[in-house]
């Protein structure tokens, strides 16, 4: 029996004399001579570690964190078992993924119609406590996301906001409108049609009949035939609502009268007597 005891006591001991004691990977395979950085390289670091650390943080919308592309480096947090989604922008082409650790298993997949399918994608690690950096490659840009994974922590599905994109977008929705609005502009005014009111009925002798008359809430303008910058230009006389004939305070500028007021009815008056000629402008 004490035989027995002393090897059993022998054996305990013997196991704990030969205990490894655990150590980080980084510390057993790495070369542990450090190489020191001059002052361009360490000016270069300095400015990553701002950007990684850059406090812009995401924003949830429709069940996803979204990420600012570009102000900040993102960060996946998932754990053993479970699948995050990284969803790239519709119609995207992805060409290359790579992460530093191979302990990360990672796919790709597609949602949406075909010609316009929105890129995903799948990473999902095998252990707990091994940071990398996830790069994907895209025909339109360079994705760099930090992968980080967690006992149960996770971040089931992220996406990105582009603001160069959405700059383009207004930029290119901005000179739609400007076309639109230089479309609707008169040349020679400046006015634009949207702000006009052309709802007034012309009658009267051909010689002197406006092309058209309209407002812009302010003023009237009434636009003569080109052939009155060459002749005598009828007198203008607005009528009340007893058709009495009142002087009213307007400019003549080349084919056009503009009047400094909105008036019901008006007439342009040209000679006298039996030569005289008439043209009547109501509005609606």
């Amino acid at each position: 029996m004490k035989i027995y005891l002393l090897f059993t006591a022998l054996l305990i001991s013997g196991s704990r004399a030969f205990s490894v004691p655990a150590i980080k990977p980084d510390q057993h395979f790495l070369n542990p001579n450090n190489p020191s950085l001059n002052g361009k390289e360490q000016r270069a670091t300095n400015l990553a570690g701002q950007w990684v650390k850059k406090g812009i943080k995401p924003y949830f919308k429709d069940g996803q964190i979204i990420y600012i592309f570009g102000v900040t480096l993102p960060s996946v947090v998932c754990a053993p078992l479970q699948l995050c989604d990284i969803e790239l922008q519709a119609g995207e082409t992805v060409k290359n993924m790579n992460a530093g650790d191979p302990r990360w298993n990672i796919e790709q997949a597609y949602s949406g119609p075909d010609g316009r399918e929105t890129p995903h994608i799948l990473v999902k690690p095998m252990d707990v406590g091994i940071p990398t950096i996830l790069i994907v490659t895209t025909d339109r840009r360079t994705y760099h996301i930090k992968l980080l994974s967690r006992k149960r922590d996770y971040t089931p599905s992220i996406a990105f906001q582009y603001p160069d994109e959405q700059r383009q977008v207004l930029a290119q929705q901005n000179e739609r409108m400007k076309k639109i609005h230089q479309e609707k502009t008169i040349s020679d005014t400046g006015e634009n049609l949207k702000d006009l009111n052309f709802e007034y009925d012309i009658s009267g002798h051909k010689n002197i009949k406006p092309l058209r008359a309209y407002n812009n809430g302010v003023k009237t303008i009434i636009q003569m035939p080109k052939l009155m910058t060459a002749t005598e230009a009828p007198i203008l006389l607005v009528l009340d609502e007893s058709n009495n004939e009142q002087l009213v305070n307007y400019r003549l500028h080349q084919d056009r009268y503009i009047v400094d007021q909105l008036f019901q009815k008006a007439v342009l008056v040209s000679g006298v007597g039996s030569s005289q000629k008439k043209a009547t402008i109501i509005r609606r």
